[in-house]
Order: structure tokens, then C-alpha cells, then sequence
């Protein structure tokens, strides 16, 4: 009962990440859900947006225009991202082996809803090319995935560790600079990875097969988000953080119920020998 109970508790971090932004931006999550679910939209003929060149992608910019009217409707603070983008740079993908020897390369799996970009690099590349230097990653860049799934692309994570090695990141990563006097990094990673981002995201991608699509930097500067003063994002990050870590302890405590679940069973096993 015990175990059922801590399991009970446990919440996915995409969860924790859309509760508190809907909480401190008042938004209903089942009503976007109702919105984004829905596959029919009324609109005028003349609204239809001239600059799509077939329905298809006319509905997709139309829906985003539905469901960012509703989520914004009450917000004071919505800016255009690329107000306050430096530059973008995209990374270099060179042919790579898992293992072996070389520079580690970095891959898609290494984005994390949490906003941390995971440094576990399985790939390796024996290529070089000039200025090599400018692919290696650093503490404090902020990455945002460019091709991916219909419901991964456009997760943004934070490289937060020292990095004591060269690591490239690769092409289907952007670095994006940012100016940090205004935007908190982290705040803006959970921000593309809470449902602002993957509606968004979702609807402005582009491909032919939804097991693959794409963003560009054209993407990241057309996004219009809730941008508030810098101390309430800080706020809202530490908010998400706390969530997360509680989270991590939970985890910790089912696998600690697992492990004397398992020692039991094995030691009734051995008795009945």
C-alpha cells in the first residue's frame, strides 16, 4: 500500500511544467486541449492567411492563431522572442561511430523536458574542420532541437554543468544567444517545452512526415511569448525546480520500496529451497 501510494503521487515533469504555467498565467489546460483536439475551425475565406501556398498549411497558421488568441487573452506581457535574440548558429553533424575514439557528439535524445541539456554523449567523430572550435558546446548555452517528432521539436535545454572536454553540438541543434538582461534562459527552455512551445511548435514545424519536422531560426523570432520582469521568471523556474527535485526523491523512495519488495521475494524464495 505503501509503494501504491508514493507511485500514486508521481508526476511526469511535462506535467509539473504545464501546471505551473497554467497556475501563474491563468490558464485552463483542458480547455487548450479541447481547442487543439478539435479538427474543424470556422474562419472567413478572406482571412486565410496569403502567404501559405496550399489549405494544409493555411489551417495549421490559422489554428495556431486560435489557440494563441485564447491562451494570451489575459496576458499583459506578450513579446516577440526575437526582440531579444542575438544570433542564432546551428551545429555540424560530421559522419560519427557510437564509441571509439574522437570528439563526442551530442544527439536529440540529450534534450530533457526539465530544461537541462544532458551531457552524455554516445558518438564520436574523427573529422575536424576549421574553426571546429565554434561547434563545442559551453556552460551556459542554450540549445533548441530543430528536427524531431511532431511533439519534440523545439525542446530547448540548458547546458548547466562545467565542461571540461571538447563536445560538439550537432546541426539539428540551434544556439540561440539571447539577451539575458531581459530573459532568464532557463525560464525560456521550460517555456518552449510547456504547451506555449509545443503548440506552437507543433503547428509552425514543417515536413511531410510527422516523424520528422522541422523549425528554422525564422520560427524562433515569429514566437510570441509571455516574457515577464526577470524576477517573477526566476520565481517561476525556482517554482518548476522545486516540483521536479520533490519528484526526484519520490523516485528514489519506489525504487527504495522496490529493492525490500525484491529482497523479500528472494528470501522467501531461498526459505522454501
Amino acid at each position: 500500500e505503501n509503494i501504491k501510494f508514493i507511485i500514486r503521487s508521481k508526476k511526469e515533469d511535462s506535467i509539473i511544467i504545464n501546471e505551473i504555467f497554467g497556475k501563474e498565467f491563468n490558464i485552463s489546460l483542458s480547455d487548450i486541449s479541447s481547442i487543439d483536439t478539435n479538427s474543424k475551425i470556422h474562419i472567413n475565406l478572406s482571412d486565410i492567411y496569403f502567404g501559405n501556398n496550399n489549405i494544409r498549411n493555411s489551417f495549421r497558421w490559422n489554428k495556431i492563431q486560435l489557440i494563441q488568441k485564447f491562451i494570451y487573452k489575459n496576458i499583459d506581457c506578450i513579446q516577440l522572442l526575437g526582440n531579444f535574440i542575438i544570433k542564432t548558429k546551428n551545429g555540424w553533424s560530421p559522419p560519427s561511430i557510437e564509441g571509439g575514439n574522437g570528439i563526442p557528439i551530442l544527439g536529440q535524445e540529450h534534450f530533457g523536458s526539465d530544461g537541462v541539456l544532458k551531457i552524455l554523449p554516445t558518438k564520436f567523430t574523427e573529422d575536424t574542420k576549421n574553426n571546429i572550435e565554434n561547434y563545442f558546446i559551453q556552460e551556459g548555452d542554450f540549445f533548441v532541437s530543430r528536427g524531431n517528432t511532431i511533439d519534440l521539436v523545439a525542446l530547448a535545454s540548458v547546458v548547466e554543468e562545467e565542461i571540461s572536454e571538447d563536445i560538439l553540438f550537432p546541426d539539428l541543434y540551434i544556439k540561440v544567444k539571447l539577451d539575458e538582461t531581459v530573459i532568464d534562459k532557463k525560464y525560456l527552455a521550460l517555456l518552449f517545452n510547456s504547451f506555449f512551445g509545443r503548440l506552437y511548435f507543433k503547428y509552425v514545424s514543417k515536413g511531410k512526415n510527422q516523424t520528422m519536422v522541422k523549425i528554422s531560426s525564422r520560427e524562433l523570432y515569429n514566437f510570441y511569448l509571455p516574457i515577464p520582469d526577470i524576477k517573477k521568471q526566476k520565481k517561476i523556474v525556482e517554482g518548476i525546480t522545486d516540483k521536479i527535485d520533490e519528484q526526484s526523491k519520490i523516485n528514489k523512495k519506489i525504487e527504495k520500496n522496490i529493492a525490500k519488495i525484491n529482497l523479500i521475494i528472494e528470501e522467501s524464495i531461498n526459505q522454501n529451497q
